[in-house]
């Protein structure tokens, strides 16, 4: 996507649905992420949709940055541009430094975005009475699913950085999250919260239609 991007004439290069399509698409593969896992199709259809409504935004930013550095999408001119365009330079430098501050282990990257994926609630979100797991077994499963993956995750941890390393870095990335949650409320533009309204929604419906 990136090469096709800057294969493109000048002047739509940074075009701002472009650059939203690129967006758009980083969201939504860590929901295929997700849902290509045998946890989120075990869970009733009212549950997987309270995880992706409760979860998207934060999930899909985090995801964003771990595929921005790995791809260096910010190396490439056109990308860095419409990242310039859309969010406006200073957004576009705090992304920067979010990025030099994710964890360097890829592997520990793709199990935080199970955490956040199947949490109760990874995003700031408006209270909705209509919007609850309505069994008490969808509840338990997803509590069974959270023990199994924070289980497997500290004993990784440990593993890797044994047990001060595994609470240092643990740490740090809990407190990368909350400074994550805290930019996309005050950070993020209209074009870009439309555009991921519009993927939650989407998402929503298909789970319903296919449920």
């Amino acid at each position: 996507m990136l090469q096709r991007q800057s294969s493109l004439p000048p002047k739509l290069r940074s075009k701002s649905t472009i650059f939203l399509d690129m967006v758009e698409f980083y969201y939504s593969t860590f929901q295929s992420f997700i849902q290509g896992t045998p946890y989120f199709n075990a869970l009733p259809t009212d549950a997987r949709r309270t995880l992706v409504q409760h979860n998207s935004r934060t999930s899909g930013t985090y995801n964003s940055v771990f595929i921005v550095r790995e791809t260096n999408a910010l190396d490439n001119l056109a990308y860095a541009a419409g990242c310039c365009n859309i969010y406006g330079y200073e957004n576009y430098n705090t992304f920067k430094k979010f990025i030099s501050n994710l964890e360097p282990n890829g592997v520990f990257c793709k199990v935080m975005l199970f955490i956040i994926g199947f949490s109760g609630n990874c995003s700031i979100t408006e209270l909705n009475n209509t919007d609850y797991m309505t069994t008490t077994t969808s509840a338990i499963s997803l509590i069974q699913i959270q023990n199994i993956i924070v289980t497997m995750f500290w004993k990784y941890l440990n593993y890797q950085y044994g047990f001060l390393g595994a609470v240092k870095c643990f740490h740090s990335q809990i407190k990368f999250i909350l400074n994550m949650l805290r930019w996309i409320e005050v950070g993020y533009t209209a074009q870009h919260s439309d555009m991921v309204d519009t993927l939650v929604e989407n998402i929503d419906r298909s789970l319903v239609v296919y449920s």
